[in-house]
């Protein structure tokens, strides 16, 4: 018993070797075998086992549906017979051209044009009787193959040899390819316009894809197959089927669907198509969506003016649709915004902060971020709110003329608005920390940066002084102090005419003697342009000239 057990396994093994060992054979039809100039076909051979042929290139490589694949003549079935005891059979059988095939020990079987699924159920039906004892089982092992034609709006309409796996679109996308002269067109387009353009000139239907099989005519919409999967849309091929790819032309009618779905779509129009059909074909609703505010706009019996409805998913679903709707799908007002700030510098634990905007306060933020540090510097730490919600008409309109065009009340608040940074928001860190003041307590918006700068004990000096440079700050000093340890004025200087330059806002201010310096300022003296004597020279006998020649006409003609 023990014996007659391992020849059942050795048996076993066997076959599942043999299985196994044919992924490694690759052999491919002969191209000139299938009349065209697509890409080869692979498929698999089985080693000889126990008097069973090898198999040609069409040896099943991928998986069908058996309630859909239709059998034909050149299929080729594994029955495996496992009785009782050491004998296991596999016995190879094709369909012949007439559609019958062969059983051994049972009479044959008419299965032409028989589904997958029902031909396997006749199999065990005719061979249970005769095998009582028996486990049987039944493969489809090799697949015939199909001459198909495409034919209409396609670039190849050759015909085409196939497997009789190959489904519609699979014939359909091998006829569309360009041929060598429009992918040499294709490949030279220097412009994704060109390119774009290239691919506009084709005007096929996906949507009224026939098979002309038999003399009756079968209408597919491979669209719904491409874009939903829909394999009822999208059958098996038959040998010697003509498949029809209609023109779309000029004046097709279509849907578009934008707003709160997977992508923006335009398609052909179906009179069988409804909303649901619409927004599945865009991919579906998002999540930010508002399903009860589906704008849907139409064209009105004038067909000029518009008509407006206001649908619903999945109330509306079933709503039909007319030639040339627009769907628009609104999106839910303040769903799930993502607002942050950032903050940068001084403070223990810098980077990005989620907050509620117009909730969140500056304080919230800095007791997160673990506070500030002992070299941050709150005299010059700021707010700038990168999102500026505020334009400036009049300074666009000046920043469009030249200086010559510009009044001196327009120079002047051009040159001030210029040096100011719009985006700083007021706010006096050191009062909302020391005194907490809770007016310095900022409400925060999304992309607010906040800055805590390096403490910088210095007062810079640039200008009309001998050594300009940073010198150490103190609170006391005025600004003549600091030019006098910068090395006093130079003799370009305008003494009469110094700047002070905010280090936290960038102002420009007045220098006086009781003015307040803090760290980081910046003490500008402005320095005498120099004068070209030579060019002055020149200019004054242009003018004198000038001056005489009129005097000249003037006396000559009073006399």
């Amino acid at each position: 018993m023990n014996r007659h057990y391992l020849m059942r396994i050795t048996a076993s093994l066997i076959l599942l070797l043999s299985f196994f060992c044919s992924s490694f054979y690759p052999q491919t039809l002969d191209r000139e075998e299938r009349g065209t100039n697509l890409p080869s076909s692979t498929g698999m051979s089985m080693p000889s086992l126990g008097g069973l042929p090898s198999l040609s290139a069409s040896n099943l490589t991928v998986s069908v549906n058996e309630a859909e694949y239709i059998v034909d003549a050149g299929d080729v079935f594994l029955i495996k017979i496992d009785v009782p005891g050491p004998a296991v059979r596999i016995l190879p059988t094709t369909v012949t051209s007439d559609g019958f095939l062969m059983l051994h020990d049972a009479p044959s079987l008419k299965v032409r044009g028989t589904l997958l699924a029902e031909v396997k159920e006749k199999i065990l039906a005719r061979l249970k009787p005769k095998h009582p004892d028996a486990e049987i089982e039944v493969f489809l092992y090799q697949v015939h193959p199909i001459n198909v034609t495409v034919i209409g709006a396609v670039q190849n309409s050759l015909k085409q040899q196939l497997l009789s796996t190959s489904r519609v679109f699979d014939a359909v996308q091998n006829a569309l390819r360009r041929d060598e002269f429009d992918q040499a067109a294709l490949k030279e387009s220097q412009t994704v316009e060109d390119e774009y353009r290239l691919r506009e000139e084709e005007n096929y239907s996906l949507r009224r894809v026939e098979i002309l099989r038999e003399g009756k005519r079968y209408e597919y919409d491979l669209l719904r197959f491409k874009l939903l999967g829909d394999l009822t849309q999208n059958p098996y091929l038959l040998d010697n089927d003509i498949v029809s790819v209609p023109f779309k032309g000029e004046n097709s009618h279509s849907i578009l669907v934008d707003g709160a779905v997977g992508q923006e779509i335009e398609f052909e129009y179906l009179p069988s198509d409804k909303l649901n059909d619409a927004i599945l074909f865009a991919g579906g609703l998002l999540p930010v969506a508002d399903s009860s505010k589906i704008e849907l706009y139409r064209f009105a019996e004038d067909r000029k003016s518009l008509k407006k409805f206001i649908a619903s998913v999945p109330g509306d679903q079933d709503m039909a649709l007319n030639p040339d709707d627009r769907i628009y799908v609104r999106y839910k007002p303040e769903y799930h915004e993502k607002h942050r700030v950032e903050v940068q510098g001084e403070i223990k634990y810098p980077g990005f902060y989620a907050i509620e905007e117009g909730r969140t306060k500056l304080s919230e933020i800095i007791q997160i971020a673990g506070g500030f540090t002992d070299k941050a510097s709150l005299e010059n730490a700021k707010i700038i709110r990168q999102k500026i919600l505020l334009e400036d008409k009049e300074l666009e309109r000046l920043g469009r003329m030249t200086v010559e065009e510009m009044t001196n009340l327009e120079k002047s608040y051009f040159r001030l608005r210029n040096r100011e940074d719009i985006r700083l928001v007021a706010c006096d860190f050191e009062k909302l920390v020391t005194a907490s003041d809770s007016s310095q307590d900022v409400l925060l918006r999304d992309d607010d940066l906040i800055v805590i700068p390096q403490k910088n004990k210095v007062v810079f000096v640039s200008g009309g002084v001998i050594s300009p440079g940073n010198i150490v700050y103190d609170e006391n000093w005025t600004y003549k102090q600091y030019i006098a340890t910068a090395g006093d004025f130079n003799k370009r200087a305008r003494r009469g005419n110094v700047k002070i330059i905010r280090s936290k806002t960038g102002v420009w201010l007045d220098a006086t003697e009781n003015m307040k310096l803090e760290e980081g300022d910046i003490v500008f003296v402005p320095e005498k342009e120099e004068r070209d004597w030579w060019e002055i020279f020149k200019e004054f006998l242009t003018v004198t000239s000038q001056i005489a020649a009129i005097l000249f006409i003037i006396v000559n003609v009073g006399k």
